[in-house]
């Protein structure tokens, strides 16, 4: 007993009671247990060898990189967003219902502004933001200032990816990015630094908005109500906190914001 009261102080799980740990072991294994299952299975011996005895294809292109990467050459070209990516995704049979399968126009306003070689530099920087921001926050914790050169390896190789440029053009990419920088620059009653990168990151992709709920209860946690308040302006305003957003086309949806959102009146075709 004396060896659990004496644990390191950042140690946040020593004092946990025995069920509760076995409990969160078990979920962790359920969880690697269900990735294994759901892991695609071997081809089959026909299919294997008919992939075996065919020429090897060149590298072609994803499929959805190719439907970005025309969208925002079409957006640099003074097309309207929407009605662009309505179309491109149409044409390729891409879903445009509900509203949300259609991305918003954040990246591809950015691309087209920035070009290739300009959302480049954007990635690389913003790699060195990243790890600056976690140096300093880890060398703040207990106990992180020992272990941040190991941590700091590990958030390179999972950011390597942002710094291939056929990926750029993903949204989650750069809303990842984004996010890691918030995480990095946040302090419990200190926020005003992330507030920024997190938004940004909800501008490019919905799937952020999980982030941002969890920094409110957090905030509400802590009874900081500035901070509350400060992210639950990024939930009212984010697409995804609208009604309308999921269950309507994006031509409906950019009709119902025209008021406030400029150009969007005209933005999708019928249908």
């Amino acid at each position: 007993m004396a060896r659990l009261t004496a644990a390191p102080g950042y140690d946040r799980f020593a004092h946990w009671p025995r069920g509760a740990a076995w409990t969160a072991l078990a979920v962790i294994a359920l969880v690697l247990a269900a990735a294994v299952w759901t892991a695609p299975g071997a081809p089959a011996q026909g299919q294997a060898a008919q992939a075996s005895s065919s020429a090897p294809a060149p590298a072609v292109r994803d499929y959805d990189l190719q439907l970005y990467d025309r969208i925002a050459e079409r957006v640099a070209a003074g097309e309207n967003y929407y009605a662009v990516a309505v179309s491109e995704q149409r044409a390729r049979d891409f879903p445009v219902r509900p509203g949300i399968a259609v991305r918003l126009p954040t990246l591809a306003f950015l691309t087209a502004w920035l070009g290739p070689g300009g959302l480049m530099v954007a990635a690389v920087l913003l790699a060195i933001g990243i790890l600056a921001a976690w140096w300093r926050r880890l060398g703040e914790e207990p106990g992180g200032g020992e272990r941040r050169l190991i941590a700091l390896l590990l958030l390179v190789i999972g950011s390597l990816i942002a710094l291939k440029p056929q990926y750029l053009a993903e949204h989650e990419v750069w809303a990842g990015l984004l996010l890691a920088l918030g995480g990095g620059l946040h302090r419990p009653g200190k926020w005003r630094a992330a507030w920024l990168p997190v938004a940004l990151a909800l501008a490019i992709r919905e799937l952020a908005l999980p982030f941002v709920l969890l920094l409110a209860a957090l905030a509400a946690w802590r009874r900081d109500w500035r901070e509350l308040a400060a992210w639950l302006v990024l939930v009212c305003s984010s697409p995804s906190a609208s009604p309308g957003t999921c269950t309507r086309s994006p031509s409906t949806c950019c009709r119902a914001t025209a008021s406030r959102r400029p150009g969007l009146s005209s933005a999708a075709s019928p249908g």
